[in-house]
């Protein structure tokens, strides 16, 4: 097991807090049927072992690990059975004009066999457009006007930008003195009007992994 690089000092009634809720949670989301294939000796065993909380750590790792190669194997292999559905598609287009050609060479319009009642039938009229810029304004539809769309990241980096700039200013008008305090913070806020309808989310905290 690999600890932690950083000295840090260890809370191990909390570690064994969030180990426990950890492996329930694990627990459950292995159980759950949109889990798939589970291991339930191995969940078994993390459960009800004792397990330091790094081990649990590296545990639910190897199970995201194990989770992201059958992710790219199933992945890859739908790949390889759409391109074979896409070939059988055409083969079978490319059977049934062979059949047809075959119908009408032999001036046969249907016929019962042992798999399949095969007729040939007129095909409907279609439409074919010559040259579309000869057509009679009247055929044309004028398309509606979209609705206008929000330009999420415009006006993300318009909120980072006024917090940026409040959080500066604000930095500086605690340097005054007293009697110029109150004039600079209700500047700063003349300056940096809020945007209605929107402000920047608390952020949080973001898990990252690199697998070895």
């Amino acid at each position: 097991m690999v600890k932690p690089a950083k000295s840090v000092i260890r809370n191990l009634e909390k570690e064994k807090v969030a180990v426990a809720t950890l492996l329930s949670h694990l627990g459950e989301i292995q159980a759950s049927p949109d889990a798939g294939e589970t291991d339930e000796a191995l969940i078994t065993d993390m459960i009800e072992g004792e397990t330091d909380f790094f081990d649990a750590l590296d545990q639910a790792a190897a199970f995201i690990a194990l989770d992201e190669a059958h992710v790219a194997g199933i992945e890859s292999m739908i790949e390889k059975l759409q391109g074979r559905a896409t070939r059988k598609k055409a083969r079978i287009e490319l059977t049934r004009t062979a059949i047809l050609n075959a119908m009408e060479t032999a001036e046969q319009e249907k016929y019962e066999g042992a798999v399949a009642t095969i007729s040939a039938g007129k095909k409907p009229v279609s439409l074919m457009v010559i040259d579309e810029s000869l057509i009679p304004s009247e055929f044309f539809t004028i398309p509606e006007t979209p609705p206008p769309a929000l330009d999420k990241r415009a006006l993300l980096a318009k909120l980072k930008e006024r917090t940026e700039a409040i959080e500066k200013a604000v930095k500086a008008a605690a340097a005054l003195p007293d009697d110029e305090r109150a004039a600079a913070f209700a500047k700063i806020a003349a300056d940096n009007p809020t945007i209605p309808g929107a402000e920047l989310s608390n952020g949080g905290l973001k898990l990252s992994m690199r697998f070895k």
